[in-house]
């Protein structure tokens, strides 16, 4: 019963080390996306940022204006949410917005969790010892300040 028990915590740390981040950044981008609506619903509009973009740029794929949702830019490497847009006479869109410095954390969050697995994985493809393996797993999960754990085991036969 107890080595089930153990097997199956086991079992769930190291998968949701493997995969979890993705549920976390999921239930964070969820969350955040709740917050920005808010926000746009309560914001007055005098208050939002105009920023104008030449229709030339939104036709063609470029890095400078991305269109990542019905409601959401991302221009000039930030990304806003989108409460309202118009048409201007010089052929230049008008996106009445703001800014989602928290979305733009979640995504280099994301892509730095994305870049330590992957380096873990390509560690433990040149045969790095099983040792060295336990050791990244638990950096990954306690804290950064000094703690010291003693794990032992024990076999008792009768």
């Amino acid at each position: 019963m107890m080595k089930k028990a153990l097997s199956s915590v086991f079992l769930f740390i190291f998968l949701f080390n493997v995969c979890g981040f993705y549920l976390v950044f999921d239930i964070r981008q969820a969350e955040n996306r709740f917050e920005m609506q808010s926000q746009l619903n309560t914001a007055n509009p005098s208050t939002l940022l105009e920023i104008k973009v030449p229709e030339q740029l939104i036709k063609k794929a470029n890095s400078v204006f991305v269109q990542t949702g019905e409601d959401e830019i991302m221009y000039c490497g930030q990304m806003y949410d989108v409460a309202s847009s118009k048409i201007n006479a010089d052929s230049s869109v008008s996106f009445f917005c703001i800014n989602d410095a928290r979305e733009e954390i979640l995504n280099t969050e994301l892509a730095q969790q994305v870049q330590d697995n992957n380096d873990n994985l390509i560690a433990a493809s040149h045969h790095t010892s099983q040792k060295q393996t336990l050791k990244n797993q638990i950096r990954d999960y306690l804290p950064e300040y000094p703690l010291s754990i003693s794990v032992s085991f024990f076999r008792i036969e009768y």
